[in-house]
């Protein structure tokens, strides 16, 4: 497959901007960051086409034969169908167009954006903006295709119930509704649900429109369910799930650097830090409502460890704390708690003691090789100097075996 080559550079400086590249050298390498990863951040997106299985056959290959360069289908997604094109992308700036935010809309800087606005995707990819059939239903979805990886890795089958924590925009979403809901369901009618949760009222109504703009009617209207919870509040009892997906605000790097008015020169450690202890809360709640024998993908599109790795570390060190805690407090009931700092602990209000999620179930890692990216200690990820232009983006696959 034909790659762009990685020439661009960074059009701001500062002391913010230096930062920023001490930072991230120091965790990927001087050599790294400077020579490849940078320019390869810098340069323009890759988008892959998630093909609609409810769009019309004849619409769909009417836009296919729109696409520029020789067109191909990844044989390692199982799961659902995606096109990918060896056609460079062209940047907003080099076509002349002007608005450079390739990925979709974010204003927030906290959520990964790889789905994005299709309208300004559609500017600069091989593809043509998706067309629509007599339904309206639209022939394809435009997104990174190293973002349909956490999903391929959730194993998502119909009849599962599942949760997407953090769904906006939705491209995620519909590759889960595309696995879930087959175009041909067994006896005929579709099982299941998918609970898509967005917090962000705005952001909210841009998922539904991706929704139905992409699935029957009858499936949005009787499986799917959008919510509108903080993400931290499923551990609250709320209802348990199959099959969970996180793709947790994050401190999307490469929308920092790619960001035309200059979000660079404001960037601080600070921002890395805080995406990461909000991303500690949705994993842990995120945890606490996956059903004995189930799975739980966390992800992220940013390069920094902390929010990665140091995420899922610190999740597990707390789960296997809390469990051994429990198992003292068994032990010996009538001997009064030791003060071990768990005061500082913001989600002792939803532990139920005894009978806590944590104490009922055992939470492993799922390790395998992926055709593009590279292994992390606890998970994957996808950069785009060494994964053929895709990325950024990390996972990490989550098993709760059941009762101990």
């Amino acid at each position: 497959m034909t790659s762009t080559a990685p020439s661009n550079k960074l059009k701001h400086t500062g002391p913010n901007v230096d930062a920023f590249n001490r930072f991230f050298a120091s965790l990927h390498g001087h050599d790294r960051w400077h020579a490849t990863l940078l320019p390869s951040l810098l340069a323009p997106p890759k988008h892959a086409a998630l093909i609609n299985p409810f769009c019309e056959p004849l619409v769909l290959r009417q836009a296919l034969a729109q696409a520029s360069g020789t067109l191909s289908r990844v044989a390692w997604l199982k799961g659902v169908t995606a096109i990918t094109s060896d056609q460079a992308p062209i940047s907003n700036r080099d076509a002349g167009d002007g608005d450079d935010n390739d990925e979709g809309d974010l204003t927030d800087g906290d959520k990964e954006y790889d789905d994005g606005d299709q309208r300004h995707v559609a500017k600069h990819a091989p593809f043509v903006h998706p067309l629509r059939d007599v339904h309206n239903l639209a022939t394809y979805y435009l997104m990174d295709l190293a973002s349909m990886m956490p999903v391929e890795a959730l194993n998502v089958s119909p009849g599962h119930d599942v949760l997407d924590m953090c769904a906006a925009p939705g491209g995620k979403t519909l590759n889960i509704a595309y696995r879930l809901f087959p175009t041909t369901p067994t006896g005929g009618k579709h099982k299941g649900s998918l609970t898509a949760n967005e917090p962000s009222t705005d952001r909210r109504l841009r998922l539904r429109d991706v929704l139905t703009s992409h699935l029957p009617v009858s499936i949005v209207t009787d499986h799917v369910q959008l919510t509108s919870l903080d993400g931290a509040a499923f551990t609250r009892g709320y209802k348990r799930f199959h099959r969970i997906l996180i793709d947790a605000p994050c401190s999307s790097e490469r929308h920092v650097l790619r960001d035309p008015s200059g979000e660079i020169t404001k960037w601080t450690s600070s921002r890395t830090k805080t995406a990461a202890r909000r991303q500690e809360k949705l994993l842990w709640s995120g945890l606490s409502v996956v059903l004995p024998g189930g799975t739980l993908v966390y992800a992220t599109c940013s390069l920094s460890q902390a929010e990665n790795d140091g995420v899922v570390k610190r999740v597990l060190a707390r789960v296997a704390k809390k469990k051994k805690r429990a198992k003292a407090k068994a032990r010996a009931a009538a001997v009064q708690e030791s003060d071990d700092d768990e005061s500082q602990d913001e989600d002792d209000e939803y532990d139920e003691e005894d009978d806590a999620w944590y104490n009922l179930v055992k939470v492993s890692m799922v390790r395998r090789e992926w055709p593009i990216g590279e292994p992390t200690k606890y998970g994957w990820i996808v950069l785009p100097d060494q994964g053929q232009g895709w990325g950024p983006l990390y996972f990490a696959v989550f098993k709760c075996t059941g009762v101990e």
